[in-house]
């Protein structure tokens, strides 16, 4: 009996993988003559209301395990064999799906972001923000150079918060994320596109600089050009794979900012990292991610932070500059980074 229990568990955590496990049962029930139509209702039940979870379908599994045992406990070696197959099957389609980050936290993180007015109200609060600093800038003297607002584009003027749900449901891929930005679909967050319409109506250029790397401009270009964003154009569009412009770290865009501050006054930076904004938080090892005391008073004013719970640079002081975690490892540093007094 603890050895039917040990397999069926393995199975009912791989089950979500198979390909359909409708089949599995129904092969199974007629292999030892039992009604099929309960079980098969439950799990379509199930499927409809998206909620085929471990939780569920041990429910499922073990309904019809205990049936099996108690008709006739002798057939268990037949059960123990369909069971291992429908774990090799599905433990290789778990292969074309690599589990990497805790989807239950990238769940709550996710559902705020796309769901919550508070998030759309941030989003507001940092354009309008934005208006007003352009403005301010257009009442003084005019300089040499013409002005221009540098823009990151990632969960800055671009939602990808889809892909993450993606990345939820059918998980991790090798060319998941360039699958995604193939697609050019990202919607516009709320208030970034009319704010860049706002500043091309006032003489104002935007920079996208991104760390989107060389081979996704063309589809980077389409997404911004499709959803309406003004200077969707080469010319002011700088990825990770400018290495002219890198200063020999291609994730840094200190370099790629000073290119366009060779041709442009830059009044403002708006982004979801505080790397978007200065060089001087690029190495959080130095002040733990804290802000600079001399930069503060620049926030609201030459810098506009937007928020992204999803992912960023913010999560490595919480892992302590570690890069191979596991999740259960992730998850106990941050709760004893937690403050409970």
């Amino acid at each position: 009996m603890k050895i039917a229990r040990i397999c069926s568990n393995r199975f009912c955590v791989y089950l979500s993988a198979a390909a359909d496990i409708r089949v599995l049962f129904i092969a199974i029930c007629a292999i030892y003559n039992l009604d099929t139509s309960k079980t098969i209702l439950a799990i379509n039940h199930l499927q409809v209301h998206n909620s085929l979870t471990e939780k569920s379908v041990n429910l499922v599994t073990f309904e019809t395990v205990n049936i099996i045992l108690k008709t006739n406990p002798m057939k268990y070696l037949l059960l123990s064999v369909i069971l291992a197959t429908s774990l090799l099957i599905s433990c290789n389609s778990g292969n074309r799906n690599k589990p990497g980050r805790d989807f239950e936290k990238l769940l709550t993180a996710s559902s705020w972001y796309q769901h919550s007015a508070e998030m759309k109200a941030l989003y507001h609060q940092g354009f309008n923000i934005a208006r007003e600093r352009v403005e301010s800038e257009l009442t003084k003297p005019k300089g040499e150079k013409p002005l221009a607002v540098v823009v990151d584009i990632d969960e800055t003027m671009l939602d990808n918060s889809p892909f993450e749900t993606q990345l939820m449901k059918e998980g991790e891929t090798e060319d998941g994320w360039h699958s995604w930005t193939n697609k050019a679909s990202a919607r516009a967050l709320p208030g970034a596109l009319e704010f860049a319409k706002f500043a091309e109506g006032k003489g104002v250029a935007i920079f996208y600089i991104t760390n989107r790397d060389s081979s996704e401009r063309e589809s980077t270009l389409k997404n911004l050009a499709s959803v309406g964003f003004p200077f969707a154009t080469e010319d002011h569009l700088l990825t990770r794979g400018d290495i002219a412009f890198s200063n020999g770290n291609v994730s840094s865009k200190a370099g790629r900012r000073a290119r366009v501050a060779s041709t442009h006054n830059i009044i403002l930076l708006i982004g979801d990292n505080l790397n978007d904004f200065s060089e001087i938080f690029e190495n959080r090892k130095e002040n733990d991610g804290k802000l600079p005391l001399q930069k503060m008073q620049l926030f609201g004013k030459r810098y506009i932070v937007l928020p992204n719970p999803m992912y960023g640079a913010w999560e490595k002081p919480l892992f302590d500059y570690q890069d191979k975690l596991s999740e259960k490892e992730k998850t106990q540093l941050m709760l004893e980074k937690l403050l409970d007094k």
